[in-house]
Formats: structure tokens, C-alpha cells, sequence
């Protein structure tokens, strides 16, 4: 807890780009790869990188990311060929970005993003949009299975963070205790340009949790029937892991071929 303010992590991380990636990553493999990254680019570049992540890290201050109390946290929790009661068949891997517990016992359960560009405003929004339609019904009167299963609205419906709700049993093993989830959410990271607006920059954009539960149900099936079983009856889908791919591709999540480092496997 004393190491959570913006202060301390910038320290942290100033120290942590003197030393060699490897000794980085035997404390932490996410930011062991970042280590290598920044030492394959060119000195220029590296700079550029090394002054966005600390205004970054300065914006969730000023945002407010450090101002709640926090009891411990938990960064890169794995779970490894997790089988949920509620969708038997199916083992999933999956890595979840941190979790924070607060001295009252409760949990933030998080998910960092990264937006860039001009636009980054309605990019967030949109993000935030993608898993508000999983409570949208599909279509599935449609005549056939393309209206049914339109890939426009496919391509909105994300289901990690619902996955990460499902899997709240399986974190409290991991953990060795219960965990009351008191927000579950994407945390925007970006760095500020110079003349931004304060929405432009760091954004935390909190789901719907009761909303969600309500409707577990519903996109349960939707996932099930949408997503998995479409992907086991075909077998056009023929991947070629490499770590580089893998980690950019939409499928990955649901591939049993991608590598330990990937976020997240389906057998």
C-alpha cells in the first residue's frame, strides 16, 4: 500500500529501466517484456516511450487513481484451464490486469487499456459501449445465420470482463480469501498531450455490475452459442502461434495454441 502512489510507482519505474529485462521479469513478466521492448527501440524512441508512461503515471494522480486507500494488491493474477459450472465443456486461461483490495474488504477488479489518437474520446465511449450491448438481445429470428448472428454486432460484444465476473470462485482460491466486488472496470491509460482536456486523458469507466448480473443468463447463452460452439464445429480456423501475433490477435482468447505469455487460452 505505501508503494501505491504516483510518486513511488515513477520511482519504481525509473529504477526498474536501469536495469537488465530479465532481472525485471523474474519479479514481474509483464514488466520484464516491456524491459526488452524499451531496449530493442532506438534511443530517440525510447525516450519518447519513457516520458509518455511517466505522464501517464502523473495523470492517474491528478485523475484521482491514488486518492483510495488500498489494503493490498494483487497485479497479474493468472488462472490457469479454468472450468466454470455455468458453461461445462470449456477450460479458459485468463490473466487479470490487478486487483485491489480496499481496508473495508472489498475489491476493485481492473482492467487497463491503452487509447491513442485524436479521436480518443469517442474511442472511449465506444470501449464502454461494447460491453453495455451484451445486454442487447440478438437477432435470432433472423431467416439465416448471418441475420441471426450479424458480424457488426458481433464484433461489440466483448466478454472478458463478464468471464472475469464468472470467475470471482476461482480468483478467491487463488487469493486464499472471499472477494466482495465492489467495482469491476476498464482503466484507461493515455498520456496527456499538451492542451488536452481532462476527459482526454485517464479514464476509469466502470460497468454495469447489476445490470449484468441480471442478465447472466442471456449472454451466457449468447456466449455459448455465438462464440464458442461456432468456433469447435468449424475448422477453418487454422493458427500458426508466434508470441508477436498471438498477442495482437481477436482469436486469441479462444485458441488453445497460444502461448504461456498470452492472455488467455480456451481449450
Amino acid at each position: 500500500p505505501e508503494t501505491h502512489t504516483a510518486e513511488a510507482l515513477l520511482a519504481l519505474w525509473r529504477h526498474a529501466v536501469q536495469l537488465p529485462p530479465a532481472s525485471v521479469g523474474a519479479l514481474s513478466p509483464a514488466l520484464g517484456r516491456a524491459m526488452g521492448y524499451l531496449a530493442a527501440l532506438d534511443p530517440l524512441e525510447r525516450e519518447d516511450l519513457l516520458a509518455d508512461v511517466e505522464a501517464c503515471l502523473a495523470d492517474l494522480g491528478r485523475q484521482g487513481y491514488f486518492d483510495e486507500p488500498i489494503a493490498r494488491a494483487w497485479p497479474e493474477t493468472a488462472i490457469r484451464k479454468l472450468e466454470l459450472s455455468q458453461l461445462p465443456g470449456y477450460r479458459f486461461s485468463m490473466a487479470v490486469d490487478a486487483l485491489l483490495e480496499r481496508p473495508d474488504g472489498s475489491f476493485d477488479l481492473l482492467d487497463y487499456k491503452c487509447l491513442g489518437g485524436a479521436k480518443y474520446r469517442a474511442k472511449a465511449e465506444t470501449e464502454l459501449g461494447k460491453f453495455g450491448v451484451l445486454l442487447e438481445p440478438l437477432p435470432e429470428d433472423a431467416a439465416d445465420h448471418a441475420g441471426r448472428f450479424p458480424k457488426a454486432e458481433l464484433a461489440y460484444r466483448k466478454y472478458q470482463l463478464p468471464l472475469y465476473l464468472l470467475a470471482l470462485d476461482a480468483l478467491s482460491v487463488e487469493l486464499g480469501k472471499p472477494i466482495r466486488l465492489r467495482r469491476l472496470a476498464l482503466q484507461i491509460l493515455r498520456a496527456p498531450k499538451p492542451g488536452a482536456k481532462p476527459e482526454e486523458g485517464s479514464r476509469r469507466l466502470d460497468m454495469p455490475l447489476d445490470d449484468w448480473q441480471a442478465g447472466k443468463a442471456r449472454w451466457l447463452g449468447d456466449l455459448e452459442r455465438h462464440v464458442l460452439a461456432p468456433i469447435f464445429a468449424t475448422d477453418a480456423f487454422a493458427p500458426s502461434p508466434e508470441e508477436e501475433q498471438c498477442q495482437g490477435c481477436d482469436f486469441a482468447g479462444l485458441c488453445d495454441q497460444v502461448p504461456d505469455e498470452g492472455e488467455g487460452a480456451l481449450e
